[in-house]
């Protein structure tokens, strides 16, 4: 399977708060590998991606591409946007209502993946990231509150609210001529340029 380009995923969730607080959605698509961590296919080590994992995924699994949105700012120009890459002006904040419906697009690191047979994708949603939230520590993008409070937010997933993963899916073509990767020869750690 090969995964090549922009990837987007669509929610429509709501919640029943009545004070609704703004939620930030997280998404994580990665590879599951029955035999463990994948490897880098330069170094042949096993590809731990600090940045961007945190404890709550599972040991097996290689994260390959991450997303945010803050629910507030889902506005999407579809003037500017294009498959897998929804295109937020983030000018309006839009309120949140209770028990109501929203549509939220969310956009995803490219990939540029081939999965071998026998792995799987996994996709985590969250409303909350613990690596994120380090990182961003002054902008308030993650509202953490001082005693934390127990919210539920529902996912829908029918045929009126079809939230669903988009990925660019490339067929497969015979091989013309074998190229060998441009890094095949990199060490990890030393510089990428000659002068």
């Amino acid at each position: 399977l090969r995964v090549w380009g922009p990837i987007s995923l669509t929610l429509y969730a709501e919640t029943a708060e009545e004070v609704t607080t703004d939620w930030s959605f997280f998404a994580k698509l990665g590879e599951m590998v029955a035999e463990g961590v994948p490897l880098n296919p330069v170094t042949g080590e096993a590809e731990i991606r600090p940045e961007i994992s945190d404890d709550s995924i599972p040991g097996n699994v290689q994260v390959w591409s991450f997303g945010n949105l803050k629910a507030k700012y889902r506005e999407v120009d579809e003037s500017l946007s294009r498959p897998g890459m929804p295109w937020h002006p983030f000018c309006k904040e839009e309120k949140l209502s209770p028990s109501t419906v929203y549509e939220f697009e969310i956009e995803l690191m490219p990939v540029f993946k081939t999965f071998r047979k026998g792995c799987r994708l996994w996709l985590k949603v969250a409303c909350d990231d613990p690596v994120f939230a380090t990182w961003d520590n002054t902008s308030q993008y993650v509202e953490t509150p001082f005693i934390p409070e127990r919210s539920e937010v529902r996912i829908h997933h029918n045929s009126k609210y079809p939230s669903h993963l988009l990925l660019p899916l490339v067929g497969a073509a015979p091989e013309v001529m074998r190229v060998d990767s441009p890094l095949k020869d990199a060490v990890p750690g030393a510089a990428r340029f000659v002068t």
